[in-house]
């Protein structure tokens, strides 16, 4: 065909125009059919995968729950022993010579379970009495919170702390010693008769078995797992540079009612930039996901991506597990299904063409005849 009727299709022969006309009903649908495909399938794999990191975030959280649940058993069971009971009622004396027994009893807890880091015992007053560490003896902890709940009365399970002397990261579990006779209460009990208590019991979960089953979550390429505090703290991350960093900016007043430096030994709160997360995470009630944007690694620090974020509040204390992954992995199988399509669209067009050009060739051809 010459140049010059190359860009006139009236002048084009009428089987060339037919044969466009025959690939172009054959492609159409199939275009059409490929669009919706693509469409639905992008909605249903980000459906999954916002479901897949709820689930995620759920048997993580229920995990941590089990471990913490397991913890504070055995510093109950420990608070309710007589030896120990007669070693926080006893006097000096009476101190002297239980110690020993003591001393064996709190190296055979820790000893029992790789995760345990210490155990004190307390007096009436928060004195250390005696402790796995020589170092903590003497010392008083009534400014620890989980000092002051259980001479209280009160079972209680502490946020993640940085010890004061040992500077290893845990949790603790504190529970009150009652003077012999006093009426015991039962395991379920998350309170106890603050009346007659002659100690306290503290067992200390190492942090790092806490931040180590965190760090080993890891969803797709660049998904991880963060556990958070109920004012937006992160306590456990696998880029340990951004711990104890909130989710967005705190106000100094706030601040300082956290106090970092006696949690956790820090100066301040930095800000991790994900203030939508601050929004959903720290009153979460339940499972759930929340979309959000964070700083893109390729960029400047002015261009943020999507990710998707999979929480569960743990049970047995206000902390939140939340998986987070970037939307962009999403596209990926898209993508790849995308590039089989459109092979699959190239390979009927070409046989389309092909088929179509022939029948064109064989109904032009009677009516050429004819016409010559």
């Amino acid at each position: 065909m010459p140049t010059s009727r190359l860009f006139r299709p009236r002048s084009w022969p009428v089987a060339v125009k037919l044969s466009l006309e025959l690939v172009l009903a054959a492609l159409a649908p199939l275009l059409l059919a490929m669009w919706i495909t693509t469409s639905q399938s992008r909605a249903r794999l980000q459906q999954q995968a916002a479901d897949n990191v709820e689930l995620l975030a759920g048997v993580t959280a229920a995990r941590l729950d089990q471990l913490l649940l397991d913890t504070s058993r055995v510093a109950r069971t420990l608070s309710k022993e007589d030896l120990i009971v007669r070693y926080c009622a006893g006097d000096e004396a009476t101190r002297r010579e239980l110690l020993p027994a003591v001393q064996r009893k709190i190296e055979l807890i820790v000893h029992s379970n790789p995760d345990f880091a210490s155990v004190l015992i307390d007096s009436a007053e928060g004195i250390c009495l005696a402790a796995t560490s020589a170092d903590m003896v003497g010392v008083d902890y009534r400014f620890r919170e989980y000092v002051q709940k259980a001479l209280q009365g009160e079972y209680f399970i502490s946020p993640m702390i940085v010890g004061k002397t040992s500077k290893v990261p845990g949790i603790f579990f504190s529970a009150p010693v009652h003077a012999e006779g006093a009426a015991p209460a039962t395991m379920a009990a998350t309170t106890a008769p603050a009346g007659d208590i002659v100690g306290v019991v503290a067992l200390k979960l190492d942090g790092r078995g806490v931040w180590s089953l965190i760090d080993s979550v890891r969803v797709g390429q660049r998904g991880y797992a963060m556990l958070s505090n109920a004012d937006g703290v992160c306590v456990a991350h696998y880029d340990h540079d951004k711990l104890f960093h909130s989710f967005a900016p705190l106000g100094e007043d706030r601040i300082k009612a956290i106090d970092p430096k006696t949690q956790w030994n820090v100066e301040t709160i930095g800000s991790l930039d994900l203030p939508e997360l601050m929004t959903a995470l720290p009153r979460a009630k339940s499972k759930g996901t929340q979309r959000f944007t964070a700083e893109s690694e390729e960029g400047t620090g002015d261009e943020r991506e999507q990710w998707i974020a999979g929480f569960a509040p743990l049970q047995e204390r206000d902390m939140v597990v939340s998986i987070v992954q970037p939307m962009r992995e999403f596209d990926h199988p898209i993508a790849a299904m995308l590039r089989q399509q459109i092979w699959i669209v190239v390979a009927v067009a070409m046989f389309a063409a092909a088929l179509a050009l022939l029948q064109a060739r064989r109904t032009v051809r009677p009516v050429l005849a004819v016409t010559e």
